[in-house]
């Protein structure tokens, strides 16, 4: 289980299907170097347990900003997580809000190394989510008004199938 993590990307109470039309549970989640190092040394074991001496080149699911330090982690799963509230209470999915990036939680999973068509890695495969704190959606404008600007009329009515042509 991870220390409590900042959000970001995340698609869990509805899959991503833009790459995958089953769609994939996903977020990202950063996390400064010292609260990182348990998560880091869990897989670089996995990974060489898996590999070996080769453990050192195979990738492993983050990044660091290099302004920051902050570690930007990757996990996924084309299963829904399992969702629990801040006081450990299970929470169903259905009733779930939408968890948007910025939100605080712990992710729990497994770390799987992988061997495809030449490529080696671990990856996180998430199973479930701890949501310590909801952040509201991000992103989008709030314009203010332009006078003598294009107004819309909320009566669609008059758009009836006379005004197509084809």
């Amino acid at each position: 289980m991870t220390p409590q993590a900042t959000l970001a990307y995340a698609y869990l109470t509805a899959p991503d299907t833009a790459f995958d039309a089953a769609g994939v549970y996903k977020t990202d989640f950063k996390l400064m170097p010292d609260a990182a190092k348990p998560l880091l040394d869990d897989m670089r074991a996995v990974a060489k347990e898996a590999f070996g001496d080769d453990a050192a080149k195979i990738a492993l699911p983050y990044k660091t900003d290099e302004e920051t330090g902050e570690l930007t982690f990757k996990t996924k799963s084309k299963y829904q997580p399992r969702f629990v509230d801040a006081s450990g209470k299970g929470v169903d999915p259905g009733s779930m809000p939408v968890v948007f990036g910025g939100s605080e939680a712990r992710l729990a999973g497994n770390i799987q190394a992988y061997n495809a068509s030449g490529n080696k890695g671990v990856t996180l495969q998430l199973a479930a989510v701890q949501v310590i704190s909801l952040a509201e959606r991000q992103g989008g404008a709030d314009f203010g008004a332009v006078e003598g600007g294009f107004v819309a009329s909320n009566d669609n009515a008059e758009a009836g199938e006379a005004s197509y042509n084809f």
